[in-house]
């Protein structure tokens, strides 16, 4: 079972990781929909250095999966970034002092302060970007150096700055970051009611809300480059498509379970905080507040007993 699931990830072969942050541990389901943890024994701090199944996480709220297979957790209420090597699955640090904080910049990342970092995406040169929700900044490991450094925020919780530098904008608990094929990083202003975008400039956008858009939390890219989120204060999932337009594909609004083997926008969802997206255009979603893993097929579910609905995504669960 899982209790108060948040950030999801794809990895490499098809399997989907959670962060189950209630019982402080990373799962994995595997393509055949077998879930094992592969990482947490217990809450706490400890393990770095051995193996992740062994190791203790801190309510981890967010998880990435690297270019090379390498899972980076967010180790939220540690304050700390983990990574665990593919090919080892030896889980350490990356970033975080583990002290409560804002500072270390332009130093090496594992001597840097963090207030409760809670997203976390992997860029394909492999630079790790992190919402540093309590800080109100997003800050970036460079790959090759380790360095650590602030690319939006200034630190102080507002709303501020579209159209000019990311360093000079105000944020307000931003959480769920990623990644486009293009460099360019999106995440969840969350207090602020936006979905904004990073350019490859540092320019800093909005582009969604916060006209009918409450507290969104968790977001990912697609392979066509559309945005999903979890707008979760409507209890529903969203599409930014390319050409700017934002579509609600899963949800009704109403606050609840129902739906499953019917079409997505005709379910109910509870303050939904993770999203990933496979190769296929399905979406995962951690639908929190219920407790559940649920699955939206696109453009159909797969031959089942319950009706199958050709025009609407379909839901299920596990």
């Amino acid at each position: 079972d899982v209790d108060r699931p948040y950030g999801m990830a794809m990895e490499l072969d098809g399997g989907v990781l959670i962060a189950d942050r209630n019982h402080s541990r990373i799962l994995k389901r595997n393509t055949n929909g077998v879930i094992t943890t592969i990482a947490g024994i217990n809450q706490g701090f400890g393990g770095d250095g051995g193996f992740a199944i062994n190791a203790a996480l801190n309510e981890p709220e967010g998880v990435a999966v690297a270019p090379d297979g390498d899972v980076y957790i967010a180790d939220t209420y540690n304050n700390r970034i983990r990574k665990i090597t593919a090919v080892t699955g030896i889980i350490s640090t990356v970033a975080g002092n583990g002290w409560q904080g804002y500072n270390g910049d332009n130093g090496l990342a594992v001597n840097a302060a963090f207030h409760r970092p809670s997203g976390i995406a992997v860029a394909a040169n492999g630079d790790v970007f992190i919402s540093d929700t309590q800080n109100h900044v997003i800050r970036r490991i460079t790959a090759v150096t380790g360095i650590i450094t602030t690319i939006a925020g200034t630190g102080r919780p507002g709303f501020k700055g579209d159209g000019v530098s990311a360093v000079r904008a105000r944020l307000h608990n931003p959480i769920g970051i990623a990644v486009d094929a293009d460099g360019n990083i999106v995440f969840a202003d969350m207090e602020n009611h936006r979905i904004r975008r990073i350019d490859a400039d540092g320019i800093i956008t909005t582009i969604a809300g916060p006209h009918r858009v409450r507290w969104p939390i968790a977001i990912a890219v697609d392979a066509n480059g559309n945005i999903i989120f979890a707008d979760s204060g409507h209890h529903r999932i969203r599409r930014i498509s390319t050409d700017g337009t934002v579509k609600t594909i899963a949800g009704t609004g109403y606050q609840g379970f129902f739906g499953d083997a019917g079409p997505a926008i005709d379910a109910w969802l509870s303050a939904p905080r993770g999203v990933a997206v496979d190769v296929n255009g399905d979406i995962f979603v951690a639908d929190t507040l219920n407790n559940r893993i649920r699955k939206f097929y696109t453009p159909s579910p797969p031959a089942v007993s319950a009706p199958v609905h050709d025009s609407h995504t379909g839901c299920v669960i596990f």
